[in-house]
């Protein structure tokens, strides 16, 4: 599906969605720090599990903090679209299961994909993160299927969004994005070539669909 950002890229708008993030991400915050809390709790009788109960101990994880880069081919243009090729690498840490709240840990991640891409749209985006875990609980990495990316724009969140097709937390709902973007020196989405390269601190979460 296209991403519409026509309307994203107003003061107001940048500002809504930074709120809608940092909320989303304070409800996962919360969430993992209550089932860590009920770690030394007794456990109280469960009934049989229902296919609701099941889709409601999916684990939701948590990454708050890392760094990415990423760089475009042949580069990104204001409101032109081009078809372009991304390759990129970075780590995520701090990781917290919901399912295994102790120890944290983290992760390598690398990107590839290609896609439709202005500074400001994107549509056709395919593409992989992986993502190999250095610890947790499970499987040694996850692979997921990029289905959306944008906007980008310097200072604003960024994110790749899509599903874990295989490996640890397969089936879930993935989001990897930078927080207060930054591009390379010289590079302007006015100015051909374009933004070529994109980097900056980075978090992760996965969620049941």
């Amino acid at each position: 599906m296209p991403i519409s950002l026509s309307t994203m890229s107003s003061p107001l708008a940048r500002a809504a969605r930074r709120t809608t993030v940092r909320r989303g991400l304070s409800a996962c915050a919360a969430t993992l720090l209550a089932a860590g809390a009920a770690l030394g709790a007794a456990p109280a009788p469960q009934a049989a599990a229902t296919p609701a109960s099941a889709e409601a101990a999916a684990p939701l994880v948590l990454c708050p903090s890392g760094s990415l880069g990423v760089e475009f081919s042949p580069g990104l243009l204001l409101d032109t679209v081009q078809a372009q090729t991304f390759t990129g690498a970075g780590s995520l840490s701090g990781c917290l299961d919901s399912g295994h709240p102790l120890p944290l840990f983290g992760g390598a991640v690398s990107v590839s994909g290609q896609g439709d891409v202005s500074c400001l749209t994107s549509e056709n985006v395919t593409g992989t993160v992986t993502i190999d875990w250095n610890g947790g609980t499970g499987a040694a990495s996850s692979s997921i299927s990029i289905t959306e990316l944008g906007p980008v724009q310097p200072g604003d969140q960024v994110a790749f969004s899509g599903t874990v097709t295989g490996g640890r937390y397969a089936g879930q709902a993935a989001v990897i994005e930078w927080i207060g973007l930054t591009l390379s020196p010289g590079q302007s989405c006015d100015t051909a070539p374009g933004v070529r390269n994109i980097s900056g601190s980075a978090a992760g979460a996965l969620r049941p669909v």
